[in-house]
């Protein structure tokens, strides 16, 4: 009875063999497809970050070469130049902030072209007031000198006039 059970067991575990290699085959069929599909999901988003990151790095370096690019017009002398930003990120806000320091050049510049210009406005209203006292002191002069001649001649006349009294006077006398 023991060797019959025994027997029987083993005859049951013998037909259950290919059973059971059929669902273990199934299932590591399952768990491959399983593993596969998350390798492949993993690859993807591996993929669509890397995709991202080189994205980003591209927007980033093209945004600061352009306000480098700027910033050499600007050194140069062109108070034109500005920064279009092309994203919505840090390097935009900096953008934004060279333009504002370029108009402020700008208005820098204006600023001290038009104070050059009213500088120069005084100066020309300096020398043409200096040429008018010029030209009114020399006939200051000129008329001094005149009187000084004048008085000089009445001086000498009234010396006369004193001589010619005297003299008459002793032939009077």
């Amino acid at each position: 009875k023991g060797s019959a059970a025994i027997s029987a067991v083993l005859s049951l575990g013998q037909a259950m063999v290919p059973v059971i290699d059929q669902l273990l085959a199934a299932r590591e069929e399952e768990h491959a497809f399983k593993r596969n599909a998350v390798l492949i999901l993993i690859a993807g988003i591996v993929l669509v970050l890397a995709y991202g990151f080189i994205g980003a790095c591209y927007s980033i370096l093209h945004g600061l070469n352009n306000l480098g690019s700027a910033a050499r017009d600007l050194a140069n002398g062109n108070l034109r130049t500005r920064v279009t930003p092309s994203s919505h990120d840090e390097v935009s806000a900096l953008a934004a902030h060279f333009n504002a320091m370029a108009d402020g050049f700008t208005q820098l510049t204006r600023n001290t072209i038009g104070a050059s210009a009213k500088l120069a406005e005084s100066a020309q209203q300096i020398h043409c007031v200096s040429q008018a006292i010029e030209t009114a002191t020399e006939q200051q002069s000129d008329s001094t000198a005149k009187t000084a001649a004048a008085v000089q001649e009445l001086t000498v006349s009234v010396h006369e006039v004193a001589t010619h009294a005297r003299e008459t006077e002793r032939m009077a006398n």
